[in-house]
């Protein structure tokens, strides 16, 4: 048995493509802000370095 080939109409193509396009920029988003928070997290783990340093050198003066 062969296969059909199925023939869509033009707004389907474009509900298609305009769809594709939306979780698209829904991955880009929630890559970026993924990134965003790993960021933040490697900043706040400096800083508690940086204010047990500072805690430790003011304690012993």
């Amino acid at each position: 048995m062969g296969t059909m080939k199925r023939k869509h109409s033009k707004e389907f193509k474009a509900k298609v493509a305009l769809e594709a396009i939306k979780n698209e920029r829904k991955k880009t988003t929630s890559s970026k802000e993924e990134l965003d928070v790993n960021d933040l997290y490697k900043e706040i783990g400096k800083l508690k370095i940086e204010n047990e340093f500072l805690k430790k050198s003011t304690n012993n003066c």
